[in-house]
């Protein structure tokens, strides 16, 4: 189909819809979607196996194939908390990429557009990431951290501590 569409445009001729209808036609759309369905699951399997493994890793020194799966394991049992933390974040990232994005264009009016997109990668990076790897650690120490690292909360009583 696309060995098609590619000699009828560079033929110099305009293509006729009718033609790009009926090549279109013949492509397996159902297959096409079915790839793509899986490669979606595929893709939120793996961040789900991937979201927590790196401090399994480094603070617990388990081996990297054991730590996918706890990682899928804990992750598909958290599923509710994961789903609002992945919107949480999506809408954490819009916001902070429109804050920055303001900022370049003011940088790129008074110093240019090379370093405004400096500034930009430099101020994203700077913020994003610090905040995504602290997240991440705070779902690892509760989902999968050390036994008795964080004491419970006391239950129920009126006592401050300090």
């Amino acid at each position: 189909v696309m060995l098609r569409i590619n000699e009828l445009s560079q033929s110099g001729a305009q293509p006729d819809p009718g033609q790009i209808e009926a090549l279109v036609a013949t492509l397996p759309a159902g297959r096409i979607l079915l790839w793509l369905l899986l490669m979606l699951a595929a893709f939120a399997a793996l961040t789900l196996a991937m979201f927590v493994m790196p401090p399994q890793v480094m603070f617990q020194r388990i081996g990297g194939w054991h730590a996918l799966r706890r990682s899928l394991r804990s992750s598909l049992r958290n599923l509710p908390a994961m789903l609002v933390f992945f919107v949480l974040a999506f809408i954490a990232i819009f916001a902070i990429y429109f804050a920055v994005m303001i900022l370049a264009v003011i940088v790129g009016l008074v110093a240019g557009q090379t370093v405004a997109m400096a500034v930009a990668q430099l101020l994203l990076m700077a913020v994003l990431m610090p905040v995504f790897a602290g997240a991440v650690y705070a779902a690892w120490k509760q989902m999968l951290g050390p036994a008795g690292a964080v004491p419970p909360p006391a239950a129920g009583g009126h006592v401050l501590e300090a």
